[in-house]
């Protein structure tokens, strides 16, 4: 209920809640900026800010609508605001997303090797 989440709000630490609110920042800060990368490497023209304002309007977009609404706002916001081509807003679009699954491949691989099969395991036999 609403009062329980009033009540666990209450409950928070406080350097932890900053703590947590900065992480994200800081994370969607790498995340404009490997953007604003892309958008370059595709033949983008547009500057930093520009490229920030095009990746947190689609975060916000995936928050607000539908499940799959984002890729294809960031992908048109991109060809407007960005100076891309259609080609180079697909390559762009298509480059996030490969470089999102290699990622994961890569974490989550190195997890199972650092001990993450165990715990596998044991959810497993539950």
């Amino acid at each position: 209920t609403l009062a329980d989440l009033a009540a666990s709000l209450g409950r928070l630490d406080p350097v932890t809640l900053v703590a947590a609110f900065g992480l994200y920042a800081a994370g969607l800060g790498l995340l404009s900026a490997r953007w604003h990368a892309l958008a370059r490497m595709a033949g983008g023209t547009a500057p930093p800010p520009v490229s920030a304002e095009v990746f947190l309007t689609s975060v916000v977009v995936n928050y607000a609508a539908p499940i799959g609404l984002a890729v294809p706002t960031r992908a048109a916001l991109s060809k407007r605001d960005l100076g891309l081509s259609v080609s180079g807003s697909g390559a762009l679009v298509l480059w996030e997303a490969l470089l999102d699954l290699g990622t994961l491949a890569l974490v989550g691989g190195a997890w199972l090797l650092l001990g993450g099969a165990g715990a596998v395991a044991v959810l497993a036999e539950q």
